[in-house]
């Protein structure tokens, strides 16, 4: 395992990643202070581990809960994995989408976030320091088909009342959810019509490992259908996935 911490460079600093305790831990010192470089990493400190834990830096998950969920994403490692489900569709049950702020995800998405198709959506990430989870949760699911994410209920982290970096959130400017719901309008026009799938499944540990739990008819209409039935294992979903991802440059992800 390695942990990789992303931060803005201090004056007069380099560009590249410190490592720490035998390159455990990296320090990834960026120039430019935003949200898309917690999914572009240094070229000197790219991750060596498939599975990618996302997480910010006021989060204090439990190790059974981190353990949990790593378990689950090891299961389904196509998939987003996270405790934060979110609808971006109002008015729609269950959820499309999972927060970045704490999920499992595998680590070839972070070359489809940073391919030049998807350069207009980081820029409006940039310029509203928001947004960046639900772009990660639209290039993932454009990139799979619609493959939804999985929301892993079994024990919330702890969220501390202040952040560990700072006094204040990067986009505590009282414009956070004005920019979001601009943000989803630009991304829905920008990427492939339903690019996001509703899904109600929820995987809870509490008692059993390897259960699914369907909500009641106040939380979503049931089970969702997958798109691996499309294909004949997971092996060739992933294949699928690896060749669209062969040549970024002439792979267009948008919806032209």
């Amino acid at each position: 395992a390695e942990l990789a911490v992303s931060k803005k460079a201090a004056l007069g600093s380099n560009n590249k990643g410190d490592g720490v305790a035998g390159g455990r831990v990296v320090v990834e010192r960026h120039t430019i202070n935003g949200l898309n470089q917690r999914f572009l990493p240094l070229a000197t400190s790219s991750p060596r581990t498939d599975g990618i834990l996302s997480i910010d830096d006021d989060l204090m998950p439990t190790c059974d809960v981190l353990r949990y969920a790593f378990h689950v994403w090891q299961e389904h490692p196509l998939q987003m994995v996270g405790w934060y489900p979110r609808q971006s569709q109002h008015g729609n049950p269950g959820y499309n989408h999972v927060l970045t702020k704490g999920s499992f995800f595998h680590r070839k998405y972070l070359a489809a976030y940073g391919a030049p198709a998807v350069a207009p959506a980081r820029e409006m990430v940039q310029e509203f320091l928001n947004c960046e989870d639900l772009l990660m949760s639209y290039v993932v699911s454009n990139l799979t088909l619609g493959l939804p994410a999985l929301w892993v209920d079994a024990g919330m982290p702890y969220e501390m009342a202040g952040k560990l970096f700072g006094g204040h959130a990067i986009h505590a400017d009282g414009s956070f959810l004005a920019n979001r719901k601009t943000c989803r309008a630009k991304f829905t026009e920008m990427f492939e019509p339903g690019t996001l799938k509703t899904s109600s499944m929820i995987r809870y540990g509490h008692t059993e490992w390897d259960k699914y739990y369907t909500p009641g008819p106040n939380h979503g209409p049931g089970k969702s259908k997958s798109v691996v039935s499309t294909f004949t294992s997971w092996v060739r979903l992933g294949e699928y996935i690896d060749e669209r991802l062969g040549n970024l440059r002439d792979y267009v992800f948008l919806n032209r």
